[in-house]
């Protein structure tokens, strides 16, 4: 189980229940906001430990097992007070065992599956907000979006990892979800909202994903422009394979080649639907080694580790790459693996070249030729020796 990541989420669930100043104290709210944010629609699919657990033992769960997280660890690690507080919740979703030692989510309230169109729905209604101050916490920012944001269900604080000081701080920035899209909507176009006097920017959360996406891909093709000059648009400096995608003559980047897997018989993936879903990253593709029908996809990125940094992001939202309506397994090439196939693409670039008249010595006029007399450029004046042998043959 790992609790600590990059982002520090918690859901509002149930706010009449969890909020009823007659029948529960504010100790009682938290208890039974954090443990439905646990086992909650949005966070239970996404929490590889604990999704595990629940398959286990009718989908009872320790108390033991629950007090190790760390966000209710910091409420309570009392049984009594845990199990005393969700007896009192009027959602239904958690059950606790006769013997006060165990819970689980009840069975019936199943849990809808979170698949591409269950993550474009959540998105649908999510929102992105800036500009809080970074030494803020989580009871913060949830004391904030009680007042800006009532309707809200759930609520993301945006963290990055500091490696000097080996501690994850706050970005200062958040994704709320709200219970409904219009709830979301009424929030981003409407008034402005405020921290401390300061104005916070706050747009829908789709349009954040895009407008980042759209300046990682500017900003590394900058880079590599920068990088190989104005070569880099020669036609001596790039080779166009079959499906249109460019090789870069140089150095092959460590770390950048991902390996695709679990197609359907009947897929219908290619090369352009899986080059979109990976740029929706940020992620700049180079050349994808795919056809309809295969097993198994190949794809060079720019960067080097860049294909860790896409499996990074890829486990952030699941185990695996989603197209469309099918999950992939993505695998990062490594050690020798990486060397052969990084060999075995050398090679096909090789070919293509040889079998190219642009690359050929003396393939095409005005291209390099060897006399007798030493090389020369071609298209230059006739020299003296080279009249002389004319004459003479």
């Amino acid at each position: 189980m790992v609790e600590e990541k990059n982002e520090v989420e918690v859901s509002d669930e149930k706010d009449k229940e969890t909020k009823s100043a007659t029948a529960l104290t504010d100790q009682e709210g938290r208890i039974i906001k954090q443990i439905e944010y646990y086992f909650g629609d949005i966070n239970l699919p996404r929490d590889k430990f604990l999704l595990e657990q629940v398959k286990l033992n009718d989908g009872w769960i320790d108390l033991e097992t629950m007090i190790k997280f760390k966000r209710l660890a910091q409420i309570t690690t009392d049984f009594g007070e845990i199990c005393s507080a969700l007896k009192k919740s009027d959602s239904g979703l958690i059950e606790v065992n006769d013997d006060n030692t165990k819970i689980r989510r009840s069975p019936h309230v199943p849990l809808p599956e979170m698949n591409e169109g269950r993550r474009k729905e959540i998105m649908a209604r999510s929102a992105y907000v800036r500009r809080f101050p970074t030494d803020y916490k989580i009871d913060d920012i949830l004391l904030w979006s009680s007042t800006n944001a009532p309707e809200y269900e759930n609520v993301v604080m945006r963290n990055y990892h500091d490696k000097a000081e080996n501690k994850w701080c706050f970005k200062g920035s958040v994704y709320i979800t709200f219970k409904t899209q219009e709830a979301c909507k009424k929030f981003v176009e409407g008034e402005a909202v405020t921290v401390n006097d300061e104005k916070l920017d706050k747009m829908w959360q789709k349009d954040y994903h895009e407008e980042k996406r759209k300046e990682r891909i500017d900003e590394k093709k900058n880079k590599k422009s920068v990088k190989n000059g104005s070569e880099t648009k020669s036609s001596e400096a790039k080779d166009k394979d079959s499906d249109g995608e460019e090789e870069a003559a140089d150095e092959l980047p460590l770390g950048a080649v991902a390996n695709l897997t679990g197609f359907k018989d009947n897929s219908k993936i290619n090369r352009e639907s899986i080059k979109a879903k990976i740029e929706e990253y940020g992620i700049a593709v180079v050349f994808i080694d795919f056809n309809i029908g295969d097993q198994s996809a190949w794809v060079r990125l720019d960067q080097k580790d860049s294909a860790k940094e896409l499996a990074k992001k890829v486990a952030e939202e699941g185990e695996k790459l989603k197209i469309g309506d099918e999950e992939l397994d993505l695998r990062v090439l490594e050690g020798e693996e990486e060397e052969k196939y990084h060999q075995k693409v050398k090679e096909r670039m090789l070919k293509r070249r040889n079998q190219n008249p642009k690359y050929r010595k003396g393939g095409r006029r005005g291209g390099r030729r060897m006399g007798r007399g030493g090389r020369k450029r071609g298209g230059s004046p006739t020299s003296r020796n080279d009249a002389k042998r004319a004459k003479t043959n």
